[in-house]
């Protein structure tokens, strides 16, 4: 028998499962997505975010989401140009 199966958390198995279980919920989810005008889950990530804390820094929002920072940016924008957030001065 091969070491590696004597102590299953050393195997990849488990990893490879949460990888394919994060990609069957994008999958799954883009549609509903989609439907209600968001492109994938970051956005939805994004939108949920502010709306939980009712107000936050563009920044805090994508750091929160662990969103590469052009990207949440451009996100954001689509979200206020969808008028789905408003924009507010920082003080």
């Amino acid at each position: 028998m091969n070491d590696l199966y004597k102590f299953p958390y050393l195997s990849s198995e488990p990893t490879f499962l949460v990888w394919r279980l994060g990609k069957f919920i994008r999958l799954l989810v883009k549609p509903v997505l989609s439907s209600n005008g968001l492109f994938g889950v970051d956005d939805f990530a994004i939108l949920s975010h502010i709306d939980y804390l009712k107000s936050c820094s563009k920044m805090e929002a994508i750091e929160t989401n662990i969103i590469d920072n052009s990207t949440g940016i451009e996100i954001i924008k689509r979200l206020i140009q969808q008028k789905l957030i408003i924009e507010k001065d920082n003080p």
